[in-house]
């Protein structure tokens, strides 16, 4: 029956013993090569697959029955590949316990499901981003705080919030134009993602406001950083030559807070910063 099916069937035990008919014409070997060929040599793995596949065909010659399905690259003799449905299972053969494969060839049906999963990813990248200064977006950024504040109360973690915007924004777009104004939000963005940290989040709020997710630091560490990047935006050189000062407001996670009472807070500081002239850190606890 093996040899008058379309599908690639094995016999191995510590080596291969058999291929059908189908299989040495798919794969490229002749029945002379079947004495010398591991099973692993017939799948394009990673060493983490490629020792649970060890693991599971000993339990199989060892006399373990069950059963297993998976999609893996198979390698033909010449060494192309294709990736293959792999049925595996234990079965009494000649008065032995044997490894049995059936593979077949499954490569249209896995590069449709790549090419949507890969069309998925830039759409998910796409949406999460802001166009002009190709940072988290308002969507992004509130799923990141409410992931943060889930954290926080779940492994009582700590994490702070910086919110900044660009004072007297409205004069450098009525002054210099609004494509002016758009490259200094695209510069400014750059500037600050080149000086926080890599576990830091850093987002557009909405229009010249934007928020840092600052992780496992307090108060006073945020307002450290938020010094920091209001030193390097006000002595930053600018292309459009404009002098550039933002306002910062900083907070951090209490237990009882939710995400519309952090941002609150956050904007009471920013607002004193405006307050209390501008081109400053505040922060409210």
């Amino acid at each position: 029956m093996s040899e008058n099916i379309p599908s690639i069937v094995i016999l191995y035990r510590e080596k291969v013993i058999y291929m059908n008919s189908f299989c040495l014409k798919a794969l490229g070997y002749s029945i002379g090569d079947i004495a010398d060929l591991d099973p692993l040599d017939l799948v394009d793995v990673r060493e983490e697959e490629k020792l649970k596949l060890i693991e599971n065909m000993k339990r199989r010659i060892g006399g373990e029955s069950f059963d297993e399905k998976y999609t893996l690259k198979v390698k033909k003799k010449n060494g192309e590949t294709f990736w293959g449905e792999i049925i595996a299972r234990t079965v009494f053969f000649e008065n032995k316990w044997t490894g049995l494969v059936i593979i077949t060839d499954v490569s249209d049906r896995v590069v449709k499901e790549l090419n949507l999963q890969k069309e998925k990813d830039i759409f998910k990248e796409i949406s999460e981003l802001d166009d002009l200064t190709n940072i988290a977006n308002r969507r992004s950024f509130d799923e990141r705080l409410d992931n943060s504040i889930s954290d926080a109360m779940l492994k009582n973690a700590k994490f702070s919030l910086i919110m900044f915007d660009i004072d007297r924004f409205k004069e450098i777009n009525d002054t210099f134009g609004h494509q002016a104004g758009d490259a200094v939000l695209s510069e400014l963005a750059f500037l600050i993602k080149e000086n926080i940290r890599k576990n830091d989040f850093f987002a557009r709020f909405g229009g010249e406001e934007f928020m840092v997710i600052s992780n496992n630091i307090g108060i006073g560490g945020a307002v450290e950083l938020a010094e920091k990047l209001r030193l390097k935006i006000e002595t930053n050189g600018f292309s459009s030559k404009i002098n550039v000062r933002c306002s910062f407001g900083v907070t951090a996670y209490k237990r009882e807070d939710t995400a519309e009472s952090i941002i609150k807070r956050a904007d009471e500081a920013l607002y004193k910063a405006k307050e209390n002239g501008r081109n400053r850190v505040e922060s409210v606890e």
